[in-house]
């Protein structure tokens, strides 16, 4: 009885370190959408030097661009191309409705921007181009 409680105990800490583990933060995949929002207008604010007038007009051309990501997520969950067809969909969007708002200089760095994070998703996903 004495070792099998000792055995349970160390299952319940392992499933709880699991557990913690993939709760973690990949890519904003667990952030709140406000928290989502607040991240890409700051990352947005920072590459695009957007005046006052533009953050305002930004907000919440972003806000939709995050609520549609996340909706996607959940409809389209399971099917992969589903998926990434809406995402593609609301990529377009987003860059059409931001373009309205940017000059073409703001967008060249939102662009260099876009194209940033996604060598740093691919090598935080260890495709770095086949050098590992």
């Amino acid at each position: 009885m004495k070792y099998l409680k000792k055995y349970l105990w160390i299952a319940v800490v392992l499933l709880a370190g699991i557990v913690a583990c993939n709760s973690g933060n990949k890519n904003g995949a667990n952030m709140s959408s406000e928290k989502q929002v607040e991240k890409l207008m700051g990352d947005m604010q920072e590459a695009c030097k957007l005046t006052p007038d533009q953050v305002t007009k930004v907000q919440p051309i972003v806000q939709t661009f995050v609520n549609a990501r996340i909706s996607s997520v959940q409809q389209y969950g399971e099917d992969k191309q589903a998926l990434k067809s809406a995402m593609e969909t609301n990529r377009k969007n987003f860059k059409a409705s931001l373009s309205a708002v940017l000059t073409p200089d703001q967008m060249t760095a939102f662009e260099q921007y876009v194209k940033q994070r996604a060598e740093a998703r691919r090598k935080a996903d260890g495709q770095d181009g086949g050098t590992n």
